[in-house]
């Protein structure tokens, strides 16, 4: 039970074989699945997920995680020792190294919309990052997503 069948997508080549069992959720965005088992484990494959964030952070993903969310390019998992991990797209949430401090601990629930995430801390305190975030801080970067998003 709980095997994940592919069809269609070369890009899970790689991953395929531990797919056969213990999928739990399936979690999909516009360049991406994961696949939360039920041992804690997240699998996940497609361009968003072969990129340099996921790479560095593959062994984070290995069991604990409890839940993940996605934006339309990023995803974020929540992990049983209160952390959050992401991966994806910089621009809307993808890239969490200016909140990764406050999301290493403490961390009760995590929300997306999107183009961005949101973390909400065991002191009642959120932490959001994303889209709105880099549209605040580096405008020009705005600009890039948006050809992006032009170019499909």
């Amino acid at each position: 039970g709980g095997s994940v069948a592919v069809v269609g997508d070369t890009n899970c080549c790689e991953v395929q074989d531990r797919l056969t069992s213990g999928a739990m959720a399936i979690y999909h965005n516009a360049c991406a699945v994961a696949v939360l088992k039920t041992d804690g484990s997240v699998i996940s494959w497609g361009a968003c997920a072969t990129n340099e964030s996921f790479s560095k952070l593959q062994d984070r993903l290995t069991g604990g995680v409890q839940s993940v969310h996605n934006t339309c390019r990023a995803f974020a998992a929540l992990k049983a020792d209160g952390s959050a991990v992401t991966w994806g797209d910089s621009l809307v949430g993808g890239d969490c190294s200016q909140a990764q401090q406050e999301l290493g601990s403490g961390v009760q629930a995590l929300s997306a919309t999107e183009t961005d995430f949101t973390a909400l801390k065991a002191d009642g305190s959120k932490v959001e990052w994303g889209f709105e975030h880099v549209k605040a801080n580096q405008p020009s970067q705005v600009w890039q997503m948006a050809i992006q998003f032009n170019k499909g």
